[in-house]
């Protein structure tokens, strides 16, 4: 039988999985109960391997948010912060990773009445990057931003994960295009995300 060590090791796996079959692609994605309270964020997740991830964290960091840096792995975070942390009841947390960890953190959130609330891929291609989004209405007009903001998108999406709305409407899906800043072939795929309790709000404190 797979041990919770062992199956946070396999998310690496998620990177090789069609959109359509990871978990932020899922059609519950938004699913939650009627229940809504306000829930600030308690941790910025990023992976310190990429420079875009870095100036994500960077900027969340200028707005007096706690960050916690991983290298690919959730195992630290998980058994040294998360699995205690969320023993003690729900705690919302968002991130810029590589799709692998957001896979592993969706699936040990569901334990905790956790779920994925707002997703943005940022795919590398050809000389530009792509931005999919998903996630609640409200957040889709700095979504659209993106289209102007150059190499300045992590900012970008530092400022909306900060401003995730405290009470969310429909979820809207879109996808929006911006030239690369340059390419230095450190990355292919990251995701922005946010993981928030069912069905409750949202601040960044």
């Amino acid at each position: 039988m797979t041990n919770r060590r062992e199956f946070l090791h396999m998310g690496v796996a998620a990177l090789s999985l069609p959109l359509a079959a990871r978990a932020g692609a899922s059609s519950g994605i938004f699913a939650g109960g009627d229940e809504q309270r306000a829930e600030p964020l308690y941790k910025i997740v990023f992976d310190e391997r990429y420079a875009a991830c870095i100036r994500f964290a960077e900027e969340l960091e200028r707005r007096a948010l706690a960050t916690s840096a991983i290298r690919g792995d959730i195992t630290d975070l998980w058994y040294e912060d998360l699995y205690h942390r969320w023993r003690k009841g729900t705690a919302a947390i968002a991130g810029m990773t590589a799709p692998g960890a957001i896979f592993c953190l969706e699936i040990l959130a569901r334990d905790a009445g956790m779920r994925v609330a707002m997703r943005v891929d940022h795919r590398r291609v050809e000389e530009r990057i792509e931005h999919e989004f998903a996630g609640p209405a409200e957040s889709l007009t700095l979504a659209s931003e993106i289209q102007t903001s150059a190499g300045r998108w992590p900012e970008r999406m530092a400022e909306m994960v900060a401003r995730f709305p405290t009470e969310r409407g429909r979820a809207m899906t879109a996808r929006y295009s911006g030239q690369a800043e340059r390419f230095n072939g450190e990355w292919e795929h990251l995701v922005t995300w946010v993981i928030a309790p069912a069905g409750a709000k949202t601040t960044s404190g």
